[in-house]
């Protein structure tokens, strides 16, 4: 009888199993660990090795793109990905000038289109891997029908010839399509994800403040004023050095002060929901000090806008939400009654305040139909509508913006309003589509707000967009690249929500009725003999 080779897992005596480390026969699979640590090992030198030569020659550019990757390729899990570009999005305009102190100031930076190739790939994996998800809450929300076709009216305008060749539509892509995408990354990410979103909105928010504050008494750096002056922006932020508006880590004053009117925002809906702690007040007051000395008037109007929004659907039942709105509505009527009984400029000619921040914000804050800005607005705005008579179809997704004039078309039509860029650049398709969007949003967050009034998040979400949609019609605050993926984020989110909860609500309604037990089983569980 011939013995049998003893196998090399048989168990020892002591009944564990004897692992061997012994060299492969035939060299190691495609699935062997081996293979893998070869790989990842291989691979972590060749890279280490070009890093090191991208730093010798000083291609800081480059090195930071090659960096990127990785935390690109670490973004495509959709939950994970959320969290790594709303940390990363407002600081990315800060790296591109940390480069700019070794390197020149290039217009088309490609560092800029390092979120919108993340947030494809990170789409495509949500549409791919969810499909079935995807499709489920496409077919049972009216609100995500509209954003899926606003998306294809957007994709048809990118090749649209009046702005020019088909480049100008591309660069438009990046401000309109991409923060679109959020919608369909919000369907898929967990319920308790974006209140934990919300809360590193408000710890950056509060950071970017502490700089914006610190930009205004210490100087803005020698790189960020080459970025100004390459960008023509110089003039626009005030013009002189030692008395400037502020940008914080944000490409520009509005792109701060939007986040600073989210972050604000934020900061007192967590505090209003416990009244503590007052750490979130300090926060608050920080938001509206870096706001000051931005001088965006519109930013204080959207926060106190969306913190009166806020206390209105905090109320306990809708005639407490009636309530509380007809009180808003006459206190707002009743205040600018009285502030518009003086005339601005004899007002604020006396020098009440030495601060040219002061004096341009609470001018703007009391009289903003007096300000030179508004009325220039109104007139670009009645030339849209008029010139949208002769084209009604749209002049392309890139005729508003400033990548029109980087890419040979014409000068871009910036209106300083994503409603009325819609009217100019897609027509009045996109148009209508935008105010079905918006009515429909909240009026899912109004039937949320009430019908599950324990759900707190519901109600910071009303205020979030109530300012959203207001900062859309007087800014772009929609199609803004740091703010804008969290805007649609939380429409997606929305949507998702609204679909769960209707849909639970009809499976507890067709859940069949149980027959109620008999008499003697009854007592049985309950411990009483039959007999007595």
């Amino acid at each position: 009888m011939v013995d049998e080779p003893k196998d090399r897992l048989t168990p020892s005596k002591e009944g564990q199993l004897p692992y061997e480390l012994m060299a492969p026969v035939s060299g190691a699979g495609a699935r062997d660990p081996r293979s893998a640590l070869l790989l990842w090992g291989a691979g972590s030198v060749l890279v280490g090795g070009f890093v090191t030569f991208l730093l010798i020659r000083g291609e800081l550019r480059m090195l930071t793109l090659v960096l990127l990757a990785f935390l690109g390729l670490a973004s495509l899990a959709p939950t994970r990905g959320v969290y790594l570009m709303t940390a990363f999005l407002p600081f990315m305009f800060f790296l591109r000038r940390f480069i700019l102190n070794y390197q020149d100031f290039a217009a088309q930076d490609p560092i800029l289109m390092f979120p919108v190739v993340t947030t494809m790939a990170m789409f495509l994996g949500v549409v791919v891997f969810n499909s079935q998800k995807v499709f489920h809450y496409v077919q049972q929300s009216s609100l995500i029908k509209a954003c899926s076709l606003l998306g294809i009216v957007f994709l048809l305008q990118v090749i649209n010839p009046l702005q020019g060749n088909i480049l100008v539509g591309m660069a438009g892509a990046t401000y309109f399509i991409y923060p679109l995408m959020w919608v369909f990354i919000g369907l898929v990410i967990d319920k308790k994800d974006l209140p934990r979103v919300l809360a590193l909105v408000l710890g950056i928010g509060a950071v970017t403040a502490a700089y914006g504050i610190y930009q205004h008494f210490f100087g803005l750096s020698e790189a960020e004023i080459y970025e100004l002056k390459s960008k023509n922006f110089f003039k626009a932020m005030g013009g002189l050095e030692e008395n400037i508006r502020v940008m914080s880590t944000f490409s520009g004053l509005v792109d701060f002060s939007r986040y600073m009117t989210i972050s604000g925002f934020l900061a007192f809906a967590f505090f209003w929901r416990r009244k503590r702690p007052f750490s979130l007040l300090f926060i608050l007051g920080l938001s509206l000090w870096a706001l000051l000395y931005t001088a965006s008037r519109t930013s204080f109007i959207v926060l106190a806008f969306t913190i009166v929004m806020l206390l209105i659907v905090t109320g306990k039942n809708v005639k407490r939400i009636g309530i509380r709105a007809s009180a808003a509505l006459m206190s707002v009527i009743i205040l600018y009654a009285f502030v518009y009984q003086y005339d601005p400029t004899q007002i604020y000619d006396q020098r009440f305040s030495s601060n040219p921040f002061v004096v341009h914000t609470v001018s703007g804050i009391t009289h903003p139909t007096h300000e030179g800005s508004f009325q220039t607005r109104i007139r670009v705005w009645t030339n849209i509508v008029s010139s949208t008579i002769l084209a009604p179809w749209g002049n392309g997704l890139g005729s508003t913006t400033t990548a029109s004039a980087k890419f040979g078309g014409e000068r871009g039509t910036e209106a300083d309003s994503y409603f009325f860029e819609l009217i100019y650049g897609s027509g009045i398709a996109a148009c209508i589509l935008f105010i079905a969007i918006c009515f429909m949003l909240m009026r899912s967050l109004l039937v949320m707000c009430v019908r599950w009034p324990e759900e707190y998040h519901y109600k910071i979400c009303f205020g979030l967009m109530c300012g959203v949609i207001l900062s859309s019609v007087f800014g772009v605050s929609a199609r803004d690249r740091v703010s804008g993926p969290l805007a649609w984020l939380v429409v997606g989110w929305i949507a998702r929500e609204y679909v769960d909860r209707k849909t639970q609500e009809v499976t507890i309604e067709r859940a069949p009725e149980v027959e109620p037990l008999p008499q003697p089983v009854l007592a049985l569980r309950k411990g009483t003999p039959l007999g007595s």
